[in-house]
């Protein structure tokens, strides 16, 4: 399915960048307090969007997937001072991450069938 990218979406992608460097940097978990802050307002403008009806949607939902995805790469530079763990994981997540930011950036995803119960789902999964 072919989408046009629109430049909020690429807005958002940047964002969602530019606060992972700067968390790493300061050597940021993703359940600190400054990172909360930021990614509650995120967490409530993506749902926003997706409930909206826009050819735009189904971006925003892997938009959705990509900062989940960020969140847990930042907890792995966070979490894990071994260098061979850190490598592996970061390795998996980083690959994952590229992917769905080419399909975002491309706008060529597949037709996303997930519903709002299973973007909550993978948030809360996330946590663990």
């Amino acid at each position: 399915m072919k989408v046009e990218v629109t430049q909020d979406v690429r807005d958002h992608v940047d964002l969602i960048d530019k606060q992972y460097r700067e968390a790493k940097r300061d050597k940021l978990s993703r359940f600190s307090v400054e990172w909360g802050r930021w990614s509650r307002e995120m967490n409530v403008e993506l749902h926003r969007k997706i409930q909206a009806v826009s050819p735009q949607q189904v971006l925003y939902k892997y938009v959705f997937i990509y900062w989940i995805q960020k969140s847990q790469l930042l907890e792995v530079w966070f979490k894990f001072p071994w260098p061979s763990l850190k490598l592996k994981l970061k390795k998996r997540l980083g690959k994952q991450i590229a992917d769905i930011k080419k399909m975002i950036l491309s706008g060529d995803v597949p037709a996303a069938e997930f519903t709002e119960e299973d973007l909550k789902r993978a948030l809360l999964e996330s946590n663990k």
